[in-house]
């Protein structure tokens, strides 16, 4: 017997909604985008209705870290407009046991988006891979994020593809992905579908070190394959996703 699921809030379902984007946020990212009053309480019934889970251990309310929240299997089922298959919902509903890397992986890009919005506002367009993921003209694996950012002052749309590195990835992963972005540049998909110029591929890495690593592969793999790729690169704190993570 199917039954009808509670109604919920359109504030709970705008929180729903931004925790699906990125699997795993935190309060002060929920509190920042969402400007809900009184969101902590919404929150906690949230979490008392099973629509929510939280992590919050004794280690992190010692060392003011923030709560970080994820769906539950009633959660996700009411988001029906998403149309998850059954495929995304069982990866869904891993995220109550995902490896505090993961986690942290998550609550990166979504700090880099906070980072973004608060500098380009309404000139960002940003799309995690749950919402390209059906998309066969993007590279595979899925990149973190697509974003696109308006130029008024020249009318044009710059494109990129976001990739979150830490140093604690073997760095023959991050050679092998580089020759995954080589590759398909080189079928031309991309242009031919969306009759655009490919994305520039933006690279965070969490550590100066990285960064540098990076940039002498950039350099030395784009002069030898003579790429249509173009690439930039940032860096964040001093510890893995340090930055991001909070």
């Amino acid at each position: 017997m199917t039954t009808t699921p509670r109604k919920i809030t359109k504030q709970q379902l705008r929180i729903l909604q931004f925790i699906v984007r990125f699997r795993h946020v935190n309060s002060k990212q929920l509190k920042t985008f969402l400007g809900i009053q009184q969101i902590d309480k919404q929150l906690r019934v949230m979490q008392r209705d099973e629509y929510i889970g939280c992590h919050h251990t004794a280690y992190d309310k010692r060392n003011n870290l923030y709560a970080t929240y994820y769906l539950l299997p009633k959660g996700i089922k009411m988001l029906k407009h998403y149309d998850l298959d059954n495929g995304e919902y069982n990866k869904l509903r891993k995220d109550s046991s995902a490896s505090l890397r993961f986690v942290n992986h998550n609550l990166a890009i979504a700090t880099i988006y906070a980072d973004l919005k608060q500098k380009y506002r309404s000139q960002l367009q940003f799309f995690t891979k749950s919402e390209f993921q059906d998309f066969d003209y993007f590279p595979v694996p899925l990149p973190d994020a697509y974003f696109t950012l308006n130029k008024p002052h020249d009318r044009k749309t710059a494109a990129y593809f976001l990739e979150v590195w830490d140093s604690l990835t073997p760095f023959y992963i991050y050679k092998r992905r580089l020759s995954t972005y080589i590759e398909f540049a080189e079928q031309g998909n991309w242009e031919i579908t969306t009759d655009t110029n490919l994305p520039t591929v933006f690279v965070v890495c969490d550590t100066k070190t990285l960064e540098q690593k990076v940039q002498e592969l950039l350099t030395k793999v784009l002069d030898t394959h003579n790429s249509k790729l173009s690439f930039t690169y940032d860096v964040i704190g001093q510890s893995p996703l340090s930055k991001y993570s909070q």
